[in-house]
């Protein structure tokens, strides 16, 4: 299990590109628009390119033809397609430490309650296993070509719902200290789980199909 996530890990540094960071510029009118969508922008577009990185490590395994190659191997097809969620949570880690320096920022020049901050934090880990849990499956059934334009769902669907609410003169502010901290808190955590679950189940059913056809 080492071993597949080293690789997956190696495969991402070596293929990773800044042209993921455009991902910030298509948030940007948003948060121009908006203050208080700066550090929930933030944090989306960090989590997003950061899930992303799955993707770039499935497309990999994809052109080298791995399941076949693992076939040939002591690693079962479990555990191949579990070392991809492990991968994902490593990946959801990066993106809370990389959301707690926005975190910082947003406490020192914006003035933003402790616990939104903290819930910010949770949010960004929860996208980015929600986001693998719908395209890990997704691509190992219709590969990693179709599957990536979820991503950009993910990304355009806030972009564009912030732009018309404004065009409206809606303004949102997002507060979550109006919400319960350890339910909320409680809710994510039990939603990823499930989803995790329910997500590896279907991806280790359409992997084992494949190692038999």
């Amino acid at each position: 299990m080492t071993g597949l996530l080293r690789k997956d890990f190696l495969l991402i540094v070596k293929n990773f590109s800044f042209t993921s960071f455009i991902v910030y510029v298509i948030l940007l009118p948003s948060m121009l628009q908006n203050s208080s969508m700066v550090i929930p922008m933030l944090c989306i577009a960090t989590s997003m390119i950061l899930a992303f990185q799955v993707s770039l490590a499935l497309g990999q395994d994809e052109s080298a033809k791995w399941l076949k190659n693992v076939s040939a191997m002591p690693i079962t097809v479990a555990q191949e397609v579990f070392s991809k969620y492990l991968l994902t949570y490593f990946i959801a880690i990066i993106s809370i430490i990389i959301s707690i320096v926005f975190v910082l920022i947003s406490s020192i020049f914006l003035n933003t309650a402790t616990e939104s901050n903290i819930m910010f934090l949770f949010i960004a880990f929860a996208l980015v296993v929600l986001y693998n849990s719908i395209v890990i499956p997704a691509t190992y059934k219709l590969g990693t070509g179709k599957s990536r334009y979820i991503l950009y769902l993910f990304v355009l669907i806030p972009t564009f719902s912030t732009l018309l609410l404004n065009s409206l003169d809606i303004k949102i502010d997002i507060n979550l200290n109006s919400l319960n901290f350890n339910f909320t808190v409680f809710l994510l955590a039990v939603s990823v789980i499930v989803l995790s679950i329910i997500s590896f189940t279907i991806s280790l059913q359409i992997q084992k199909k494949k190692e038999f056809s």
